[in-house]
């Protein structure tokens, strides 16, 4: 069975019963918020669900004893500063580049005359050209899209205009990957259904490592 919680007016969730119990015992819960079953709209309190006392572990020393934290709360992490930099550079090169062809200078591609469209989409450079402005689109796209959005258990990764998304319990593990000169942290599924590949270039903080550190390193085994 599932819940949803509530706190400070924004609901969480679903969660199992096992997480919400976890949440509960590392002090981001407390017996006295509110919880309601996914299949029912009646609210109750956590404590009168699950008959927990009241009182929960004070977090400073859940956190002393190396409790990983977890947090029900939104965060969201864009690329670091340079990397949005640098795609927007790109883009605004590539765009550059076909609108120079376009623009008849190379004898490419002759210039839009009278409003013709259809004469200029029809020449043998067009689709050189828009390769050229898609490309550069997809850059700058990749430099102001590109997000990871943790929410409870959940994490939502956007590349410019690709999205994947998975839970805690989905997720197998994370190993430390390389490929062509870039790290990245590999969330691997369960039963080989794939992955969620997040750049280092992520701008992330501490509630983003806690996250990982519920997760298995398989770079140990």
């Amino acid at each position: 069975m599932s819940y949803y919680v509530a706190r400070s007016g924004q609901q969480y969730g679903p969660y199992t019963e096992e997480i919400v119990r976890s949440y509960l015992g590392a002090g981001s819960l407390s017996a006295s918020d509110n919880i309601r079953e996914e299949s029912s709209p009646a609210w109750t309190t956590i404590g009168q669900l699950f008959q927990v006392p009241v009182a929960p572990t004070p977090m400073t020393q859940l956190r002393m004893e190396g409790y990983p934290f977890r947090s029900l709360e939104r965060h969201e992490y864009r690329l670091k500063g340079w990397a949005q930099a640098l795609y927007l550079v790109l883009g605004a090169f590539v765009v550059g580049c076909g609108i120079f062809v376009a623009s008849g200078a190379t004898g490419g591609v002759e210039p839009i005359a009278g409003g013709n469209w259809r004469a200029f989409v029809v020449q043998p450079g067009f689709l050189f050209v828009a390769s050229f402005v898609l490309l550069g689109c997809y850059y700058a796209a990749l430099a102001l899209r590109s997000r990871v959005v943790l929410d409870g258990t959940h994490i939502l990764l956007r590349y410019g205009i690709r999205e994947k998304s998975a839970d805690l319990s989905e997720i197998k593990g994370y190993r430390i990957w390389s490929m062509r000169g870039t790290s990245y942290w590999r969330l691997e599924f369960k039963e080989r259904r794939g992955h969620i590949s997040i750049m280092t270039t992520f701008q992330v903080d501490d509630s983003f490592r806690a996250f990982l550190s519920q997760l298995k390193n398989l770079d140990d085994q």
